[in-house]
Formats: structure tokens, sequence, C-alpha cells
């Protein structure tokens, strides 16, 4: 399992997180996690969560969606009836098989406009919970934030820093590879519906290069501009504490 030391991300509260925080309804802080497959997001985000912030994961949403009872379940049977299983829930191996008969592009479309907004409302429902209950600062882990999000008002709107983690594409392959179950073509499948890592990085507030673990601070990039801010103050307090 790859361990992103805390001076890699402690790095990033030096560097200036707050710095591009606009003026937000909720109290808390958002930080947008993200990151293309096998770059080290999970990690990062249980690193997050080792040091006592709440962190938001679409993908376990979009699991809770699906199980028996969620709201994904109807409106994905509508549009996919083979993919209801025995429980109730969506089967995602039948639906996975029901996307591709049915055309993969457009299917996969469709899905994400079912799904999309539901995950959204429930994350805007996790953020506004936690700025209620006092929390000053909150991750939401979104894999395709900037997938789904390409205009930067729109994404500015749901997060107030995007924080990148990286690697080189020979690492990301070599993770990728090492999992169960992955080959190269279903790979560079995932891998078209991901943006490059460098159009990432330009529009990214900070990278972590989760490829140079030994020396992770050292590789915290500063990609916003502007001065320091209370909030990244705190942060830098809070990650010094942990």
């Amino acid at each position: 399992t790859l361990f992103l030391p805390m001076a890699g991300l402690a790095a990033i509260a030096a560097a200036g997180v707050g710095a591009r925080i606009p003026a937000r309804s909720s109290t808390a802080t958002v930080v947008g996690l993200t990151g293309g497959i096998g770059m080290g997001k999970s990690s990062a985000a249980a690193w997050f969560r080792r040091c006592g912030f709440r962190v938001h994961d679409a993908d376990a949403t979009v699991h809770s969606l699906y199980a028996a009872g969620g709201a994904a379940v109807e409106p994905v049977c509508a549009a996919f009836p083979s993919a209801r299983g025995a429980d109730g829930g969506i089967d995602r191996a039948a639906l996975s098989a029901a996307v591709a008969t049915a055309g993969r592009e457009a299917s996969l479309q469709r899905l994400e406009e079912i799904v999309h907004p539901l995950v959204t409302e429930e994350r805007a429902g996790f953020v506004r919970r936690a700025g209620e209950e006092g929390e000053w600062l909150v991750v939401v882990d979104v894999p395709l934030l900037l997938e789904t999000l390409r205009d930067e008002a729109a994404l500015r709107a749901e997060v107030d820093v995007v924080l990148l983690v990286s690697c080189s594409a020979a690492e990301q392959r070599r993770r990728c590879l090492a999992r169960p179950g992955m080959s190269e073509p279903k790979l560079e499948t995932i891998l078209a519906r991901q943006l490059p890592d460098a159009d990432k990085r330009a529009r990214a507030d900070f990278v972590v290069d989760t490829g140079r673990t030994s020396s992770c601070a050292s590789h915290a990039l500063r990609l916003g501009k502007g001065k320091g801010s209370p909030a990244r103050q705190r942060l830098a307090r809070a990650l010094e504490r942990r």
C-alpha cells in the first residue's frame, strides 16, 4: 500500500492552501481530492482520515446509491432493465454488460446523467452538515472531478481547492497492472475516459507527486498564486499537530 507521508501534505499547507479560497455559504473549506487511476488518491484520502478530517468518497456513494433501496436503483433500472440484481439493487456486472450491449459511449453518458446529479446532491449535503457541525475543512474524494466539471466556474462552485495526486505514467501503469483483474486493454479503456495528467496539473491548485514518497514534501508543487490566509494558517497548524 502506498503511504503518503504527512510531510508531503503538510507542505501543501505551508505552500498556501487558502490563497485562492473564495467566499462561500458553507463554513467548511472544501478540498477537492482527485487524480487518475493508480495515482495514489486512496492513500491520500486515508491520510486525511487518519488526521481527523472528514472525507466524502464518491465511489462509496455510488455503491450506496446502487444498493437495494438506493436512489439510483429505479432510474438506472428504467434505463437498463437487465441491471437489477436479485437483491433488488443494481448488479454492477449486469449493468456493465448492459452498457456494452447498448453502445458504450452513449450508454455511459446516459448513466452519468442519472448518477452524477445524485452523487452531487449527496456530496453537497455532506459538506453542508460538516459546516453546520463546526468542521472548518472537509475533503471530497472525486476521481473524475476535473472531467465532470470542465467549466472553471462550476468547479469553483463545488470546491475551494483542487488537490491532485500524480506520478509518472510508467509508475501509474505499473501500479494499475499489478491490480487483480486489470489488463492492458481494460486500463487503456479507463485512461481514455480520464483527462491527461498534464491537463489536470494545469487546473489543480496543488500537485503531490506520490511517486517520490521519500521526499514528498519537496514535491508538493504550489500552482496557485497569492499570499497566505487564515485558512491556510489553520490548516498548517492542524497538520503539524497530527
